[in-house]
């Protein structure tokens, strides 16, 4: 069972398309939701949003790499700075923190034609 901890539900609607999956994952969109969860189901992988409704998903990490250190944990967050990246890692995302690879990107906007 995957462990999904992200308060928007984005990730959960990802597993849901894939054949077979919608029945492999359970999704959690709070801290004490996703330790309820870790006392009742075997979970052999975790993924964790940087956003959550009760806390950070950096203190969720914290938690599982204390109390389930063999435990994998995916990092997903918005925020792709190597600075999150690495604080992440520190906490035991097994992965690398991702931005969340179907958000758009933030584009410039193009400066404005000035008078000719």
């Amino acid at each position: 069972m995957i462990l999904i901890a992200d308060k928007t539900g984005s990730l959960s609607k990802l597993f849901k398309q894939g054949p077979g999956l919608e029945r492999s994952h359970v999704t959690c969109e709070s801290f004490e939701a996703a330790m309820n969860a870790l006392d009742k189901l075997q979970v052999s992988m975790a993924i964790v949003a940087q956003n959550l409704l009760d806390r950070h998903g950096f203190e969720l990490l914290s938690h599982l790499s204390r109390h389930f250190p063999l435990l994998p944990v995916i990092y997903v967050s918005e925020d792709s700075r190597k600075e999150t990246i690495i604080s992440a890692m520190r906490r035991g995302a097994r992965c690398p923190a991702r931005a969340r690879p179907w958000l758009p990107p933030l584009r410039r906007r193009a400066p404005a034609a000035r008078g000719r």
